[in-house]
């Protein structure tokens, strides 16, 4: 949803900043290039951060609490890497996965805006992605989608294991988990932009 309506947008913004100046005719090129190489990536990471890294911390978080992670310890299992592994590989491999499903949706919702309001024909706004649109702009646009991924697992695992005990040590964990990953994606979305392009 928040894909759809992200490409509806960047549509309607495009038009607007098009009109006079630019025929409509570039709009599916441009929106495509805008919702690959920054809204879907940068989207999806925030979304991504509120609903799985900010959880997976304070389940860490709990779990330091409860004593669970020192009792791994006690019987030689490596909490880290028992716990932390299986949600890093998650984060990392399902990132582009959805990055790549926001730019299904952001593509679809571009094109109803272009196709029902602004009375761009389906064939004119197809035609523009397939001139203009870079397939290497897909693959940047994945990196940066595992980028921020690695940068979720590793925040998240951060704040969950050297949490505080108790229910105020759970719930910063999961606070300051969203909050420094979404600083996290903003700032890394202009390093790897300053490098990528």
């Amino acid at each position: 949803m928040i894909g759809f309506f992200a490409g509806s947008t960047i549509a309607w913004q495009a038009a607007y900043q098009f009109k006079g100046l630019v025929s409509l005719t570039l709009l599916g090129g441009q929106s495509a290039r805008i919702i690959v190489m920054e809204m879907a990536p940068v989207m999806t990471g925030i979304v991504i951060a509120g609903r799985i890294a900010s959880p997976f911390a304070a389940e860490w978080a709990a779990l330091v609490s409860t004593g669970q992670r020192d009792a791994l310890k006690l019987i030689s299992i490596d909490p880290w890497r028992f716990l932390l592994m299986p949600r890093w590989f998650a984060i990392c491999g399902m990132m582009p996965i959805l990055m790549l499903f926001s730019v299904a949706s952001g593509l679809i919702g571009s094109w109803v805006v272009s196709h029902y309001f602004l009375s761009l024909s389906a064939p004119v706004f197809w035609g523009s992605i397939q001139l203009f649109f870079q397939p290497a702009d897909i693959g940047r646009g994945v990196l940066k989608a595992a980028c921020f991924g690695l940068g979720m697992a590793c925040i998240a695992g951060y704040h969950g294991f050297y949490s505080e005990s108790g229910s105020n040590g759970i719930r910063n964990a999961g606070i300051r988990t969203f909050v420094e990953t979404s600083i996290m994606i903003l700032v890394l979305d202009y390093v790897l932009w300053f490098i990528m392009y």
